[in-house]
């Protein structure tokens, strides 16, 4: 479950120094590369840095979301996010690359594998709770800030990431 501490807990920053350091490898050698990162970030056990969680222990909790190492966690992975998108910037491949974030299931709740409110059911399920899962992409001719209503399902990804590279 990628149980690390502070300063990398669930090798949130380990992951994404390895993944620039590929980034940097491959733009150097001219060479054209996938990378995928599947993060332990937001699995239990929960794990954030001292410093986020601090963050979030001083703010208003509600009713739904009030676990502060999970919220902590979740920055952390979005600060890591925020650091390879910064790398692609600063290797100048933003105008041929696509950045797709995605979860592999919906959430689940150690306490309680039913509850993921305000959806139904949760991870394992075929309920909204366990299937509808984030997806962002960012990458050539995606205008930032906006927003698709279509459903997708991630195996259609493939074909299409085939088509963008010109391998299908």
């Amino acid at each position: 479950a990628g149980t690390y501490t502070d300063p990398n807990p669930k090798d949130i920053f380990g992951i994404t120094k390895r993944a620039n350091a590929f980034m940097d490898e491959q733009v150097k050698e001219q060479k054209p590369f996938y990378l995928q990162l599947s993060h332990y970030a937001v699995h239990g056990p929960y794990q954030a840095l001292e410093k986020t969680e601090e963050n979030f222990a001083n703010r208003t909790k509600g009713s739904r979301h009030n676990d502060v190492t999970y919220a902590a966690m979740t920055k952390d992975l979005d600060t890591s996010i925020g650091m390879v998108l910064d790398e692609v910037d600063k290797l100048r491949i933003a105008n041929n690359t696509y950045i797709i974030v995605m979860s592999d299931n919906g959430a689940g709740n150690p306490r309680n594998p039913n509850e993921n409110t305000p959806l139904n059911k949760g991870k394992a399920t075929l309920w909204e709770g366990g299937i509808r899962v984030p997806l962002i992409i960012r990458g050539v001719n995606i205008k930032p800030n906006s927003f698709c209503k279509n459903n997708v399902i991630g195996y259609d990804l493939f074909p299409t990431l085939c088509e963008l590279a010109n391998a299908g």
